[in-house]
């Protein structure tokens, strides 16, 4: 059986439920042996569908294993589960796991799109969309049946490479004979953090963190040390408390201590910890800090860019806060209601930020046409259906919640907003970088985009 302990980091599986009895297996091998907390579909609460906590489960995860069987990438909904991981996320650790030693390029060119393989156009259509995700320069692993736990010692590698450290319990049971089969072994980004000090495999608790704010010691465990840097600094920022809950997933008006709103069915994972702050007389703000340590590190880092505030101001032992990249706002910008303004094409909009973002795509659309199917390929937030109809509700992805149908040549498509700000901008570079738009062309409140 596949421990799944809510609370702690994991990571998450996608794959095809006809490879259930593999992937099973192999799975729990890597939770007994390693202690690898993993979330995979038997885990889904009774009452949830399986879309909407897919995704939370997934952008919350510390890394998502995709075990690349030809059920797996014949599939549309695991190409759903890849699509919104690596589009709104890029850098989040993904790993690839293979059933035999070959490209997934390979497979698909000469087991799937021949006519002859049998396979409807659905499903062929589903594995070449799925290819521009699963490139030939990534860490992937081969699942040898012949030697299953050495495929699984390299699968554990992996994942202590790639992803933080936090998920794997003690360090010390790395396999160092490693023969992960790939072209360039990807080693992760500059922000991953392997000093993390949590709750290891045995019971014991974890050290406190040492560190200096505003020229204050400080010494608590994850959970305070992030709520107390937040605390303080917009304490000093007040004025910056709207621009924090737009652009971190940590933040929110809404009061998750409350019980009413806790049991809503809207609570997202990050808030099971969670505080609520109030700051004279502006909103409130509530904290979550249900992440890995490195995610604690970068939003704290992107809460102190945010604010405007030098890195020197907190100072950890040991540790050093990672790079980040935030939208940059002014002072009276975020003293403003007025909603986002942005220059689009040399021409000055405002709106909220779903307006804004389903107006940037209309125009830009508007200027290529062309790029419309290509768009709807590799977007989450485009689709060829009309979601305005109830008969496509049923199949609808909960990113469309929001939502702004437009015509172009004849078709009609549909931008879903329902995202953050964060992601809400990760789309529209991906649009930009798509229709080959220079990213002056765009500027949102004031900044070159």
């Amino acid at each position: 059986m596949v421990k799944f302990i809510d609370g702690e980091d994991y990571v998450f599986v996608s794959y095809s439920s006809k490879d259930r009895e593999k992937v099973v297996n192999t799975l729990q091998t890597l939770n007994e042996k390693y202690k690898v907390n993993i979330w995979y579909d038997a885990n889904l609460i009774a009452g949830n569908t399986w879309t909407d906590e897919a995704i939370s489960k997934m952008i919350s995860s510390t890394a998502v294993l995709f075990f690349g069987s030809v059920n797996a990438l014949t599939s549309p909904n695991v190409l759903e589960e890849v699509r919104y991981i690596k589009d709104c996320y890029p850098k989040h650790p993904f790993i690839p796991i293979s059933f035999e030693n070959r490209h997934f390029s390979e497979i698909i060119k000469f087991d799937v799109n021949p006519k002859s393989s049998g396979y409807p156009d659905e499903q062929r259509n589903a594995a070449n969309k799925m290819l521009p995700y699963l490139n030939n320069n990534i860490t992937r692993i081969i699942l040898d049946r012949e030697n299953p736990i050495v495929s699984i010692d390299n699968l554990y590698n992996a994942i202590f490479n790639l992803a933080s450290s936090a998920i794997l319990g003690d360090k010390k049971t790395e396999i160092k004979n490693n023969n992960i089969y790939s072209d360039v072994t990807t080693k992760g980004n500059d922000q991953i953090i392997t000093e993390d000090k949590v709750k290891t495999s045995d019971g014991k608790k974890s050290e406190n963190l040492k560190y200096t704010l505003y020229g204050k010691s400080h010494s608590d465990n994850q959970s305070d040390f992030m709520f107390t840097v937040f605390k303080e600094v917009l304490s000093k920022k007040p004025s910056a408390i709207k621009e924090v809950i737009n652009q971190l997933t940590c933040a929110t008006e809404v009061d998750f201590t409350l019980p009413e709103n806790r049991n809503s069915g809207k609570m997202k994972p990050y808030f099971r910890t969670c505080k609520y702050f109030t700051f004279s007389d502006r909103e409130g703000v509530c904290i979550g800090t249900s992440y890995s340590f490195n995610d604690k590190l970068i939003m704290v880092a992107k809460l102190l860019k945010i604010c405007g505030e030098n890195n020197d101001v907190l100072k950890l032992e040991n540790v050093s806060l990672p790079t980040v990249k935030v939208v940059q706002v002014h002072e009276e910008q975020r003293n403003s209601d007025s909603g986002m303004e942005y220059v689009l094409f040399g021409k000055t909009f405002k709106g909220n930020q779903s307006e804004m973002m389903s107006n940037i795509f209309e125009k830009v659309i508007s200027k290529h046409p062309d790029k419309l199917e290509e768009l709807s390929s590799k977007l989450t937030c485009i689709s060829l259906v009309d979601y305005d109809l109830q008969e496509n509700r049923e199949s609808m992805k909960p990113y469309f919640r929001a939502r702004k149908m437009f015509y172009i040549d004849g078709k009609k498509y549909c931008v879903g907003t329902s995202y953050g700000l964060k992601d809400k901008l990760v789309l529209i570079r991906k649009l930009f970088t798509i229709c080959g738009e220079p990213s002056s062309e765009l500027k949102v409140r004031g900044q070159v985009f």
